[in-house]
């Protein structure tokens, strides 16, 4: 039962791997339309390589600074002046966690960086360009995408299909030391949209922190009220983007997802895009007064998100997802998104202002700090999957072991011996249940021989009686050898999320290895196009191979089996350390040295419990025969 178990997982991981490296659907290519920046990005753009300070941008972060290229001339829609050259200006604020980039086209956020992350490990975080860039305008060929802003404004007509650019037009900015204010009069429509972000520095009543967010204030006011209830004679319907363009986390299936929570949920919904927009909730949901708390994206081990504030005066009717081509720091086509709310708003007075209260998040998905309470309601978009509550605990024993140690990857180690230990009297039980009942089989060999040979031609019929059989001599029907691999499944998994989506994992370095949660690379790379079913580029990661060498020794100290048809299962399960190490071999370092550690310590234990808990001569044997010491 335990080898069958055993293959079925290997195949159900093999069928996994195959299908997600060589036959899934490779992700849509850019669009090459060079009026909207959507694939390759328009006539007046700047070109500059990434994470390199924009050009003529300073080092201090002081700005403004004018970026200068071609004016084309305006197209006009409904009176509202669109431009498609790049003539704005960027500003900028920084605070003790982050700095943020705000730019005259659209009034919207450029960039974010993260200053206490770098992109890579071993990077100076006293080195500005080498500030994680949360949210980025420009791909990875450098050029700016100017759909990649965040905290654009759209005007939508009353049933919200046609939208006004305001994401495309130059707005006028008012810049102070703590806040930068834009300011877009729309003179044909009657209207002024008055976009305040004020970066906040520090949150937390009881523990203060770094602050991540932006408080954001939009303002519309009616300078024309004619013309205003001409333009919208129920109201305005608006869509504020928030985050946009969140850069792909390496050595992740999924690059990055959409997140939304509705109202009435207490978890947030996912979604990865292809070719067309999402919209949650949907429309009969709408009808029901379904609406949305917040929405926003994220990767493996950041966020941004846009929650509405004042929910009573603020009711975001929905979510709208909307794709933007990207690559990967591979160079790989894949489809990255912005995420935006949409609501209403009721025409005021002339010469009067409404106004509506936002706060958007860029931050890490740290516990510690969603736990504040200001990022309460985001706590919920750390998906660690099925396995959370198994997850957290192995991670917090983790931080213990880690604050103890000093390092992550010793703190794997003695969590697994931890884990190993105590899971050895069962494991032991186990190890010498399974060689009992290897013996009783061999003893009874003959007897299910006679019995299949008289009932050849009915399966059933030896099922029934070779279970008889069994039952009679007093044997298990099966032995308790798998037991102590379910109980560490859930560990293993859980391993697995957490180096998924912990950001204190997140560049801990181990012996060679300078990241955990990434293949450990000692050494590369080495370009392999035109090489099928090679990775490119190729890197040599030793841990996957070290936990197949050691799973390896480990089985092949098995007892045999006297059964022909587990021996010839036993033989075909000899592969699947190999499998294992080529599913593994671009995963998490972390993962693999666990999986080195728990089969060395198998090696170990079989020496253990063949030297102390059996007699010598049946220790010789390998096992083959089992007889309890007096008192075992």
């Amino acid at each position: 039962m335990e080898k069958r178990l055993l293959l079925f997982l290997v195949l159900s991981f093999g069928m996994m791997f195959i299908y997600t490296q060589f036959l899934a659907p490779p992700a849509p290519k850019p669009e090459e339309s060079g009026g909207d920046g959507t694939g390759r990005p328009a006539v007046g753009t700047q070109a500059f390589s990434p994470g390199d300070p924009e050009p003529g941008e300073p080092e201090t972060g002081t700005g403004p600074v004018a970026e200068r290229a071609p004016v084309l001339p305006p197209l006009s829609t409904d009176g509202l002046l669109v431009t498609t050259a790049r003539d704005s200006s960027s500003y900028d604020l920084t605070t003790q966690a982050v700095e943020w980039v705000f730019d005259g086209w659209g009034g919207s956020v450029r960039s974010v960086r993260l200053r206490k992350y770098t992109r890579e490990p071993d990077q100076d975080l006293t080195d500005r360009t080498k500030w994680y860039r949360a949210i980025d305008d420009r791909g990875l060929d450098g050029l700016t995408r100017r759909d990649a802003r965040s905290l654009t404004l759209l005007v939508l007509d009353a049933k919200g299909e046609k939208a006004y650019p305001l994401d495309k037009v130059i707005w006028d900015v008012e810049k102070g030391t703590d806040r930068v204010t834009f300011r877009y009069r729309w003179k044909e429509a009657g209207l002024e949209f008055v976009k305040t972000y004020i970066p906040a520095d520090k949150v937390g009543s009881d523990r203060e922190q770094d602050a991540y967010h932006l408080d954001v204030e939009l303002s519309v006011k009616v300078i024309d009220r004619k013309k205003a209830v001409k333009f919208a004679p129920d109201g305005l319907r608006l869509r504020l983007v928030g985050p946009a363009a969140m850069p792909a986390e390496e050595f992740s299936q999924i690059k990055v997802e959409g997140v939304a929570q509705a109202s009435d949920s207490a978890s947030p919904d996912d979604f990865q895009l292809k070719d067309k927009q999402r919209f949650f909730p949907e429309k009969e949901d709408q009808k029901k007064g379904r609406h949305v708390d917040w929405a926003g994206m994220r990767s493996r081990f950041f966020a941004s998100i846009l929650l509405a504030l004042d929910a009573k005066e603020t009711l975001a009717r929905q979510a709208v997802f909307t794709p933007i081509p990207d690559f990967d720091s591979d160079g790989k086509p894949f489809q990255n998104l912005s995420a935006a709310l949409d609501f209403d708003v009721d025409l005021p007075e002339e010469g009067v202002s409404v106004s509506r209260r936002f706060l958007f998040f860029v931050g890490p998905m740290d516990p510690d700090i969603l736990s504040v309470k200001t990022y309460e309601s985001f706590k919920s978009v750390i998906d660690y999957g099925w396995f959370g509550p198994i997850v957290k605990i192995l991670v917090f024993l983790l931080t213990i072991i880690r604050s103890v140690v000093g390092n992550w990857g010793v703190a794997i180690i003695i969590l697994t011996l931890m884990v190993r230990a105590s899971l050895f009297p069962l494991s032991r039980k186990s190890q010498v249940s399974m060689q009992k009942y290897q013996r009783q089989m061999a003893r009874l060999k003959p007897k299910i021989d006679d019995i299949k040979k008289r009932h050849a031609k009915n399966k059933k019929k030896q099922q029934e009686e070779q279970m008889k059989l069994m039952k009679e001599e007093g044997m298990q029907m099966f032995p308790a050898g798998c037991l102590v691999m379910f109980l560490q499944l859930p560990v293993f998994i859980g391993l697995f999320q957490a180096l998924r989506h912990t950001i204190g994992l997140r560049h801990s370095a181990f012996l060679w290895a300078k990241d955990l949660t990434a293949p450990d690379q000692l050494l590369g790379p080495w370009a392999t196009d035109g090489i099928p079913l090679i990775w490119n580029p190729l890197y040599l990661n030793v841990f996957p191979i070290l936990m197949g060498i050691s799973w390896y020794l480990s089985s092949s100290m098995a007892p045999k089996p006297a059964d022909p048809q587990q021996a010839q299962q036993m033989k075909m399960m000899k592969w699947m350390p190999v499998v294992f190490s080529i599913m593994l071999y671009n995963y998490a370092a972390g993962l693999a040295l666990y999986m080195v550690v728990s089969s060395t310590w198998s090696i170990f234990e079989m020496k253990v419990v063949r030297k102390v808990f059996l007699k010598p001569d049946e220790a010789a044997a390998g096992g083959a025969a089992v007889a309890f010491r007096k008192g075992k």
